[in-house]
Formats: C-alpha cells, structure tokens, sequence
C-alpha cells in the first residue's frame, strides 16, 4: 500500500495490456467489417516494424538522457493523443484505410514503448519496498504485476468481443449497421486510447522516484552491502 511505484506499475500493467489486446482483438472486424479487406492486418504488421526498430534502437538514448519514466510517459501521452485524434478523423470524415492502418500502428507503438521499458522500473520497485518496509519481496512483487497483466489480457480479449455486441455487431450480415460500426471504431481507437491514459496517469501522478528519493535509495543499497 505505501509502495507508490509497484502501485503505478500494477495499474499500468492492467491499463496496457486492456489496451494491447483490445486494440489486437477489434483489428481484424476493423479491416474486415468496416473496410471489408482483411489482408491489410498483414500490411500493418510490415508498417510497424520498422517504426518499432527504430525505437528500440533510440530508447535506451533517450532513457537515459531523459530519464527512463520520462521517456515512457511520451510514449504514452503521443500514443493516446494520435488514438484521440484518429477516432476525431473517423467521426468527421471516411478515413482512408492506409492512413488508418500506419496512425492506429503508430499509435500503437508509442504506446508499447512502455511495454519494453517498464521491467527496469520493476526493479527499482523493489528496491524501493525493501527501503520502505525492510523486507526483500520480489517473488510478490514480479507476481502481482505479472497478475495486473494478465488480468489486463483477459479483460481486454473478452470484454472487446462482448462490448462489440452492445453495439449490435452481427456476425452473419454482410454489411453492419451504423451502430456496429460506429462500436467497432470506439472500441478499437478510442478506447485504447482511454486506457493508454490511465496508464500515463499512473506514471504521471502515482509514481514518484525522484532524484532525491533515488538518492536515498542508492545510499539504502550501498549500506546493504
């Protein structure tokens, strides 16, 4: 309860991965349902590989020159944004299927930035709640941020095939209605983008490693040894 950090990665790990699996699972009825070519889920894939690469390969840069919390907040905050942004396109105007594919994959993976980068801040978590408390628990702590994850995973694969029904998706009709549409395009960029969020929230106003606090924990760990 006092570890403010692990309590930020749990919610980012329940946040993200709502938002990966979401964002996975209405992929496909967006490309089949609502531009009816099904065969551009692969061309996006192609899209975002060299986005990802060269963001793997700049991020321990801009991690340490920033700092590594910093750097994964602007991944969260761009990513959410272009989502936002995207679902205001789509509202207003018939998006170009192309234009959609490589905003949703970029989106997509600013966002996932943080994905790569959060097992360093684990780490750090529990350095700090053996500061705080005076005991080492890192089987509890990898355990239940693995445990927010994986609920994130569940909720994200099931509540996104339950919620497309709300919106009266129908499996064996040729062309949907507006309403089913208009749900397909809500769960699959707005949403995400709601979740990408929480997630830069958490960082935002729960974490809070600072310089001074990681001074602190530096001088814990030396006098450990």
């Amino acid at each position: 309860r006092v570890n403010r950090p692990f309590l930020a990665l749990c919610i980012h790990g329940l946040c993200i991965c709502t938002m990966q699996h979401v964002n996975n699972t209405i992929t496909n009825y967006m490309f089949s349902a609502v531009y009816d070519d099904l065969k551009l889920v692969t061309y996006g894939s192609i899209v975002s590989a060299p986005f990802m690469t060269v963001t793997l390969i700049g991020g321990p840069y801009f991690a340490k020159k920033f700092g590594l919390e910093k750097f994964i907040r602007f991944g969260l905050i761009a990513g959410a944004v272009m989502y936002i942004g995207l679902f205001g396109m789509h509202m207003v105007m018939d998006v170009n299927p192309y234009v959609h594919m490589i905003l949703s994959n970029c989106a997509m993976d600013l966002a996932s930035v943080s994905i790569y980068m959060q097992w360093g801040l684990v780490s750090e978590a529990i350095d700090y709640n053996e500061m705080l408390t005076g005991k080492r628990t890192e089987g509890s702590i990898y355990g239940t941020f693995n445990l927010s994850r994986r609920v994130g995973q569940t909720v994200g694969n099931s509540a996104a095939i339950l919620a497309l029904g709300w919106f009266g998706y129908d499996g064996a009709a040729t062309v949907q209605a507006a309403s089913a549409v208009f749900g397909i395009k809500f769960l699959g960029i707005l949403l995400p983008g709601i979740f990408v969020i929480g997630s830069w929230a958490a960082f935002k106003f729960l974490w809070n490693m600072d310089a001074e606090t990681r001074t602190k924990l530096n001088e814990f760990k030396a006098g450990q040894q």
